[in-house]
C-alpha cells in the first residue's frame, strides 16, 4: 500500500519545468526525459522500494538508409521493447519503440535498444500520477503546472521561515534543550488568558532563544496551539 506522503506526491501536478517539447527527430508531443522519471520514482517511492525489468526487446526493422546532411551509408534500427515494474504490490506492464541511426550498425541497435527501453519505462510509470508524464496525455493541461501546497508544505515552510528569523547565538546541547522544553510547555499549559500566555513568553525569552532549532519550532506550535484554545475560551 501506498502510504499517506506517496499518494499526495502522485496527485500533484507535472511541473512545467520538466516538460520536453517535441523533437523533429523524436517524441512527436511534450514529453518528460527518462532520468527524470527514474528520479521521481526514487524520490516517491524510495531507492530500494521499486524496480524494472526489461521483459522483451526485439527487433523489428533494420534497413541501410542515408545518414546526416553528407548523406552517408548508414543503417536505420528499430527495436520495441516490453518492461515490467513492480511498486509495493503493484505491477505494471507496458511497451515502447526505439529508433536508432548511425553509419555504425552496432551503434544504430545499440540506440535504439536504449530509446525502446527507456519508453517503455516511462510509460510503465506514466501510469502511477501526474508527476510521470501522465498529464501530458490530457490536452488541456489542466495538471500541468504548480501544485497547490499541500498542509505539510506549508507547514515546513512556516518552520523554515521562523528558524532563519532566531537571532544568532549558541544553543543548548540536545538533552538540556528537551528538557526545557517539557518545562517551558508545562508553563504554556498553566495560563488561563492570552495576557498570561504572551507575559509568560516574553519572560523567558532568554531560555527560549537557546533552545535548538528542532525544540524551537515545537515550542512554536505548541504555543500557537495555546493561544487557539485559548482565544476560543474568550470568545
Amino acid at each position: 500500500m501506498f502510504s499517506e506522503q506517496q499518494k499526495t506526491e502522485l496527485e500533484k501536478k507535472l511541473d512545467q519545468a520538466h516538460v520536453q517539447p517535441p523533437k523533429k527527430f523524436g517524441p512527436k508531443g511534450n514529453y518528460i526525459e527518462g532520468w527524470h522519471a527514474i528520479a521521481e520514482a526514487n524520490r516517491i517511492f524510495g531507492f530500494d522500494k521499486w524496480s524494472y525489468e526489461v521483459v522483451r526487446c526485439d527487433c523489428v526493422s533494420q534497413a541501410e538508409r542515408k545518414i546526416g546532411r553528407d548523406k552517408k551509408d548508414g543503417w536505420g534500427v528499430t527495436y520495441v521493447a516490453r518492461v515490467r515494474t513492480g511498486v509495493e504490490n503493484t505491477t505494471r506492464e507496458d511497451v515502447g519503440a526505439g529508433h536508432g541511426y548511425d553509419v555504425d550498425l552496432g551503434l544504430a541497435h545499440e540506440s535504439a535498444i536504449k530509446e525502446a527501453v527507456t519508453d517503455a519505462l516511462k510509460r510503465c510509470l506514466r501510469t502511477y500520477g501526474n508527476p510521470f508524464g501522465l498529464a501530458l496525455y490530457d490536452k488541456s493541461g489542466a495538471n500541468v503546472g504548480p501544485s497547490e501546497p499541500t498542509q505539510k508544505d506549508q507547514r515546513e515552510a512556516a518552520e523554515k521561515h521562523w528558524i532563519s528569523k532566531r537571532e544568532p547565538g549558541s544553543r543548548m546541547s540536545e538533552k538540556d534543550s528537551a528538557t526545557l522544553l517539557k518545562t517551558l510547555k508545562l508553563g504554556f499549559d498553566k495560563c488561563d488568558i492570552l495576557d498570561d500566555l504572551n507575559s509568560f513568553a516574553n519572560a523567558n525569552k532568554d531560555e527560549i532563544s537557546v533552545l535548538t532549532d528542532k525544540d524551537y519550532v515545537a515550542l512554536i506550535w505548541a504555543q500557537k496551539a495555546t493561544k487557539e484554545k485559548l482565544s476560543g475560551v474568550q470568545q
